[in-house]
């Protein structure tokens, strides 16, 4: 089975593990480890003026995410001690692609609170037609009301009152643009300080939906346990 890399949930994985990595060998040469820590707890901001190739490569090396992964079969996530797995699908692709140019010039972090965050932001930005990108967003911000409410919240207005790329599909002629320029495109630099009634009512039907999700994933997971479990007690009386 390979593993997938970052997008979505799994970034919450390879991208704790590879920072997890960087801090021992910054504890091992004599670093304050806690420097270290806060000079890594958040995505460094990219440089406006890289190219998204530049940047793009920057994001992967830095989180331990190889070429990109997305010709992986599978992708596997670990949530605290339990690890599993689901196929990497041409949609959960096709929406990755973009996932991780989002990651960029978001600067929003590949650990659980941050692909949460992004998660807000992408529902907030509307994912259209990338139905993937739905699904797990949903998961995420589900789990991120239980980290960070107050963290979802400001991206989720942020995402109100800006772009993504879902509107439109990869294409490697895009990495030729810089990360300046997809900012402006994304009105990533508008004011999400102010809000409406209009968000906050948004951001309540919108959480009951991550709720919802993340409650029916959870039974999907457990019945079966369940009902293996009540085969074997049947059987053993």
């Amino acid at each position: 089975m390979h593993r997938g890399r970052g997008g979505f949930l799994a970034h919450a994985y390879t991208g704790a593990a590879a920072r997890n990595q960087q801090r021992c060998a910054g504890k091992a040469a004599g670093l304050d480890p806690l420097a270290f820590r806060r000079d890594t707890a958040r995505v460094a901001r990219y440089a406006d003026s890289l190219t998204l190739r530049e940047a793009r490569r920057q994001y992967f090396d830095a989180n331990g995410f190889g070429e990109g992964g997305y010709d992986a079969k599978w992708v596997s996530v670990k949530l605290g001690p339990v690890p599993f797995a689901f196929p990497n699908t041409p949609q959960r692709v096709r929406s990755v692609r973009l996932h991780d140019l989002h990651h960029v010039v978001t600067d929003y972090d590949t650990d659980m609170t941050g692909e949460a965050e992004i998660g807000a932001w992408e529902i907030a930005s509307n994912c259209r037609d990338h139905w993937a990108a739905w699904i797990l967003n949903l998961f995420a911000l589900g789990m991120g009301l239980f980290i960070s409410p107050a963290r979802m919240w400001r991206a989720f207005v942020r995402g109100r009152r800006s772009g993504n790329l879902y509107e439109r599909e990869f294409d490697e002629a895009m990495l030729g643009g810089t990360v300046r320029d997809l900012r402006s495109q994304l009105r990533l630099d508008s004011d999400s300080e102010s809000f409406a009634g209009s968000d906050a009512l948004a951001f309540v039907l919108w959480s009951a939906a991550a709720l919802l999700t993340l409650a029916l994933g959870a039974a999907l997971v457990v019945m079966p346990i369940v009902l293996v479990v009540g085969w074997m007690v049947r059987l053993a009386d």
